[in-house]
């Protein structure tokens, strides 16, 4: 029997096998290229930077949280040159482009990204805090490592038009392959759209996620709509959500109680300043939740262009107070949004159809 080919799957934020890293998604992936049979994945974190690198790129002023700089980006790309050779692999694929090592080596070079520093410089609050030449540093690492990749697969269509606008990478050389689900599991129990019940995941970032634009909002409709109630995941450690009425915010939960959560609430609000995908999206869509957000980034994309959710053009409390309370009033429409946003879902976002399209690029390219 012929050997299958070896690809390097490599991640910063740790093994690509492990379930526990990056929400799960590098693991999903891996074992989706596992179970799809075309290629052999080879699991590697690029994770363990030496501190010497990691010093350099602070005194250069180039380490931005998870923002690597060049000095840790050289080191990984010597790491995981040396190890695919030992592997003998055909290609690596890189998980993110943030951390991505900065020359492609002697084996091909691939990138799944989410995000793009573009993306992220003209969104992101955390983008704030750099300087003119910071970020004019950043953009030229972000393009050097685009430009070197064979091939880029991008999480959201939307990433690809940017790249392929801002950092003047080759559209063929681009492709939108989308995500699967995460851990939240399909519901197709009964569902009341009457119940008033809103529902937001924001363990982390809560402010690009849109949560202090919620919160004024719904202190806004809760004056028109008494029994409107929102269900804040990881909301426990923020002290403004405390005795807030109407508000539950949730600490750490099982798995089963949060399914629970998404299995009753109606509608799903994550009005995200900047979210380049948003996995969560897509589970409430799973659950028959439509889905609300701003009209940027994957939102478009992911409801379907106003089919399976409800785009906010203004960023105001107003404006979302104003649809919330415009949704919630027809809970007959709710319910068939849910049901097409469902059948869409789970139609079109697979890890299985996402491994199989970055497997037949690879092995396209090298014959």
């Amino acid at each position: 029997m012929t050997a299958l080919p070896r690809l390097l799957v490599s991640s910063q934020a740790g093994s690509p096998a492990d379930p526990r890293v990056w929400s799960g998604t590098p693991s999903k992936l891996f074992e989706a290229l596992l179970a799809d049979g075309a290629l052999r994945p080879e699991p590697w974190s690029s994770a363990a930077a030496g501190p010497s690198a990691l010093r350099i790129d602070r005194a250069l002023g180039l380490q931005h949280r998870f923002i690597h700089g060049p000095a840790r980006r050289w080191q990984a790309a010597a790491a995981a040159s040396a190890e695919a050779e030992r592997l003998d692999c055909v290609a690596q694929l890189h998980l993110g482009s943030y951390d991505a090592p900065l020359r492609a080596g002697r084996r091909p070079f691939y990138l799944y990204v989410d995000s793009s520093y573009d993306f992220w410089e003209r969104h992101a609050l955390a983008a704030r805090s750099l300087g003119g030449w910071q970020r004019r540093a950043f953009r030229a690492l972000d393009r050097r490592v685009l430009l070197a990749a064979r091939h880029i697969f991008t999480v959201g269509e939307h990433i690809a038009d940017n790249m392929a606008t801002h950092m003047g990478v080759p559209r063929d050389r681009l492709t939108a392959v989308g995500t699967g689900m995460g851990d939240i599991q399909p519901y197709s129990g009964a569902k009341d759209y009457r119940r008033n019940r809103l529902l937001i995941v924001a363990k982390n970032r809560p402010a690009d996620k849109g949560l202090p634009l919620l919160l004024a909002a719904f202190e806004r409709a809760r004056a028109s709509l008494p029994d409107l109630q929102l269900t804040v995941i990881g909301g426990a450690k923020y002290p403004e959500l405390k005795d807030r009425p109407g508000i539950l915010p949730t600490g750490w939960i099982s798995a089963e109680e949060l399914q629970r959560l998404f299995d009753e609430a109606c509608l799903y609000v994550m009005p995200a300043g900047y979210e380049p995908w948003g996995l969560s999206y897509l589970e409430a869509l799973a659950c028959r939740m439509p889905i609300v957000g701003l009209e940027r980034g994957a939102f478009p994309e992911i409801s379907g262009r106003g089919r399976y959710g409800f785009s906010l053009a203004q960023q105001t409390p107003e404006a979302l107070a104003d649809l919330l309370l415009s949704a919630l009033a027809d809970p007959e429409r709710l319910a068939r949004m849910g049901e097409a946003g469902q059948a869409h879902c789970l139609a079109h976002y697979r890890w299985q159809r996402v491994a199989r399209e970055i497997s037949r690029v690879i092995l396209d390219a090298r014959s």
